[in-house]
């Protein structure tokens, strides 16, 4: 009998202990922090409680309205301020709301000041810290196990470190007047602005050093970043504007990369829009990726490496410089728009594919620059791609490597010229013009295979599958050097090719395997609609060949084929199912 009663004194008692640890502000008018008669036990109830200690959990509500100052130190255990409107002013004294470390913290009202300005609000805590409501006019610097910005005003500087492993979903809605960063260090990620738009009126430093991501703009209209924006991540990634959120980055700033650097996952961009045209430049390292998604809009000069990129339905209104510099492959889906000049170059040992199954436009000109061991895909598996202007595609890589034009199917539409220089020392580089789809070319085609470089197989294939097709509006120039184990051209493989233009051919190449290729195969049948000139005039030149494995050309009314001015002296000159009419 008398151990249960023990039992049943120790369970009444445990609850009083613990409502015992609160502490109410019920001041209805401006009062001191180090009053009793200003707190409470209860919310709203009579005051001539202990001034809070460590141990104590403090409410600010609506039952006590009235301004607190501090005129002491301020150390106990956790804080609510939820329908607080009064004024919280630290006075040169420091708050500490966590000193155990472990409670939790709502600034969900109040206005926090520190009217000397010489007190910051620091404190750790592995628990959570809500920022829902309450205006601060004092610096934050604050770690916990989560965080989570729902709503508040921030005037002064906030440094925030998110060190837990459970995930939060800010909710947005904050408005940040000075700088801010923001450190994801745990094992969850970390998100704002869910459901409403935070602002960012000073500059923006990301850190993430967690596993998961950092998720900013989250499914919420209306975001801005009004200063510059510094991103560090060796953990997993940071992303803007998922699940249809947008950002806005505000006229004259910019992105960069921070002091940690960028070296895996991703850097991703989606719903992110540059106002203004500051230049932007970007470098990611190790396996990085780099991925611009829809939304995304760059009105500045860009400049951007990484080991990976993935372009994937971005405008770029200024011009453009991106490297690949990896060794995966990325392969982007298209739908780009690039209205100044533009550079894509891979330097990796990773293929890069750019429109894959959706088209991309080019308003002005456009160098794809292959220097590594891998292979650029250009308008792969999509019908509509554009240049406005010219092509020109320099292959000098260090190992095996090959450019594609329009593979599978797809089409692309060159308004401009297209230059070609295939060169470098891999032992086997190829470039295809018109892979199986098709490729129209405005200006004047001229290709420069193997002219410099020790590698071994230079290869250019004009009109390369069946099913491929390739149409020039202007002038063809082509010159075969190099030598080596083969150095070749094919001017129609297996596809067609309409020649609207005159042709000219220069084959002064010395490798093994060096000949000139028009009408190739039997499925290849090319069209002349202008004067041909041929020239072959190095000694073990293998000479130019037309329909040798049972292709055909056509050569049109009035048009005819001459030896150029270097002449024809090795090599044969071939001709075979090519008519003139």
């Amino acid at each position: 009998m008398k151990k249960y009663i023990y039992i049943v004194v120790i369970s009444l008692i445990l609850p009083i202990v613990s409502l015992a640890q609160n502490r109410y502000w019920v001041a209805n008018a401006a009062g001191n922090w180090n009053n009793t008669a200003n707190w409470s036990t209860s919310s709203g109830g009579v005051g001539g409680a202990s001034v809070p200690v460590a141990g104590n959990f403090v409410f600010f509500n609506a039952n006590g309205l009235g301004n607190c100052t501090l005129d002491v130190a301020a150390n106990f255990d956790g804080i609510n301020t939820s329908n607080y409107t009064g004024v919280i002013d630290l006075n040169g004294f420091a708050l500490n709301p966590n000193v155990g470390g472990t409670s939790f913290c709502i600034f969900g009202g109040g206005i926090f000041n520190d009217t000397p300005s010489s007190q910051t609000l620091s404190f750790t805590t592995s628990n959570y810290i809500r920022f829902s409501g309450a205006n601060f006019n004092v610096p934050i610097n604050i770690i916990a196990g989560r965080v989570a910005f729902n709503g508040g005003v921030f005037n002064s500087s906030v440094i925030v470190e998110d060190n837990g492993g459970s995930s939060t979903n800010g909710q947005g809605g904050c408005t940040f007047n000075a700088d801010v960063k923001i450190t994801n260090s745990g094992t969850s990620y970390f998100l704002m602005g869910q459901a409403n738009s935070d602002i960012f009126n000073g500059n923006l430093e990301l850190i993430n050093t967690s596993s998961s991501r950092m998720r900013i703009a989250y499914a919420s209209l209306g975001n801005e970043i009004n200063g510059n924006i510094k991103l560090s991540n060796t953990g997993g990634g940071i992303w803007f504007g998922e699940n249809g959120g947008v950002v806005d980055l505000a006229s004259s700033k910019s992105v960069s990369i921070g002091v940690l650097g960028f070296d895996k996952n991703e850097l991703r961009f989606k719903n992110f829009r540059q106002l203004g045209s500051t230049a932007q430049s970007l470098s990611l390292t190790g396996t990085a990726i780099l991925r611009f998604e829809s939304g995304t809009v760059f009105n500045g000069n860009v400049d951007f490496d990484a080991p990976r990129i993935l372009l994937n339905g971005a405008t770029f209104n200024g011009t453009s410089d991106f490297e690949k510099t990896g060794t995966s492959s990325d392969a982007g889906t298209g739908n780009n728009l690039f209205v100044g000049d533009c550079i894509v170059k891979n330097s990796g040992s990773g293929y890069l594919v750019l429109g894959s199954g959706n088209p991309d436009s080019f308003t002005n000109n456009l160098l794809l620059h292959n220097v590594g061991a891998s292979t650029i895909y250009f308008a792969y598996n999509s019908l509509g791609n554009t240049v406005g202007g010219g092509l020109s595609i320099v292959q000098n890589p260090t190992g095996n490597a090959a450019v594609v034009i329009s593979s599978l199917t797809s089409s692309l539409n060159v308004t401009g010229d297209i230059s070609v220089v295939n060169k470098g020392n891999g032992n086997y580089q190829y470039i295809e013009l018109g892979n199986k789809g098709s490729l129209t070319i405005g200006g004047d085609l001229d290709i420069q295979n193997g002219m410099t470089g020790t590698g071994n197989n230079f290869i250019v294939t004009v009109a390369d599958e069946a099913s491929s097709n390739v149409s020039v509006g202007g002038i063809t120039t082509v010159s075969n050097g190099g030598s080596g184990s083969a150095s070749r051209i094919y001017l129609g493989g297996d596809g067609d090719v309409v020649f609207n233009g005159d042709l000219k051919i220069d084959n002064n190449s010395t490798a093994s395997g060096s000949e000139i290729h028009c009408n190739y195969r039997a499925s290849s049948h090319n069209i002349y609609n202008e004067n041909i000139t041929v020239e072959s005039y190095v000694a073990n030149c293998d000479g130019i060949w037309f329909g040798n494995a049972g292709g055909s050309g056509v050569l049109a009314a009035n048009k005819t084929v001459t030896v150029g001015a270097n002449g024809y002296s090795d090599g044969y000159l071939y001709f075979r199912n090519f008519t003139q009419t």
